[in-house]
């Protein structure tokens, strides 16, 4: 394997630098993506459960 030269690793240390902060900006948006997923099924189950109440109370 052939040593290659001080600028290309430079080159290959950015690449690899822009390519890690790009990865955990992702990570960080679908943590975000997948918290507001869960709190949406959250507001929509507890809308079900007063739906669910109020039908029911009716039936009394």
């Amino acid at each position: 394997m052939q040593e290659l030269s001080m600028s290309l690793q430079i080159d290959l240390m950015e690449l690899k630098a822009r390519y890690s902060f790009i990865m955990e900006e992702l990570d960080a948006l679908f943590a975000d993506a997948y918290l507001s997923k869960i709190g949406a099924k959250q507001k929509l189950a507890d809308q079900m459960l007063r739906e669910i109440e109020r039908i029911l109370s009716q039936a009394e």
